[in-house]
């Protein structure tokens, strides 16, 4: 009702003078909110719609959150990923064309048109077409003396956009660290955009090992058509934790 309205006006309103550090006020920007399209009701957010409130209050808030960035604060000791700022171009690829970076390796088994680049200590692949069923790998051989008991873990940066909204692919923690026998993460499904550091968990050798394989993996659903799906990784690490 008008007076309803008006009363949540004059509280907002109060909301914003307060002078209380602990008081951060936000105050919505619903231009990309369609009430049709984003409640069921006229009145309240769906999924979709509180994605879009969730979104624009993370981006009020976080200039005021200390939060740890695992990236640059973790127990590795040496990372020992194999070129893990991307130089050079004497990569090897499946299924695409462009550069990738030396000691690493994208096979695309995606049914898209894929080119890749390097670009500011990161590794880059646009993808364009319409998918099969299969995925894409990004992979570092690493060669290292490892010792039973020992743990280690693994990082990356990922950033995916332009992801078609319709489809849920998958980001595959299978493929984010194998470490001799071993495997670790979990598996997210993405639409839209992503932008994640990826953690694993610590992982044991069950034996003395020399060669281990860093991976990270996207798979798609058949059938999706795609314009410029970029993939961005950066950042790897990999190694012993203390």
């Amino acid at each position: 009702t008008p007076t309803f309205n008006a009363v949540i006006a004059e509280v907002n309103e109060w909301i914003r003078t307060r002078q209380d550090s602990r008081i951060i006020p936000i105050d919505y920007d619903l231009s990309t909110f369609d009430y049709t399209i984003h409640t069921d009701d006229g009145l309240h957010p769906n999924a979709e719609g509180a994605k879009i409130i969730g979104e624009y209050a993370a981006s009020v808030l976080l200039p005021y959150l200390d939060i740890e960035d695992p990236l640059a604060d973790n127990d590795i000791e040496t990372n020992l990923i194999a070129n893990p700022t991307f130089t050079g171009t004497g990569g090897s690829f499946a299924n695409m064309t462009g550069d990738v970076a030396d000691d690493w390796i994208i096979s695309n088994y995606t049914g898209l048109t894929g080119v890749a680049s390097i670009t500011d200590e990161a590794q880059t692949v646009i993808l364009n077409g319409t998918t099969s069923a299969g995925y894409i790998q990004f992979a570092n051989n690493i060669a290292y003396s490892g010792v039973t008991g020992e743990e280690y873990e693994a990082l990356i940066q990922v950033d995916i956009s332009n992801m078609p909204e319709e489809a849920q692919f998958k980001l595959l923690s299978d493929g984010v660290i194998q470490l001799g026998s071993f495997s670790a993460g979990v598996e997210f499904g993405i639409n839209g955009t992503f932008s994640k550091t990826l953690r694993t968990g610590r992982a044991a050798l069950a034996g003395n090992d020399t060669s281990a394989r860093f991976e990270f993996t996207l798979r798609v659903p058949a059938g999706v058509a795609v314009s410029d799906l970029e993939i961005t990784i950066s950042k790897p690490r990999w190694g012993k934790v203390g």
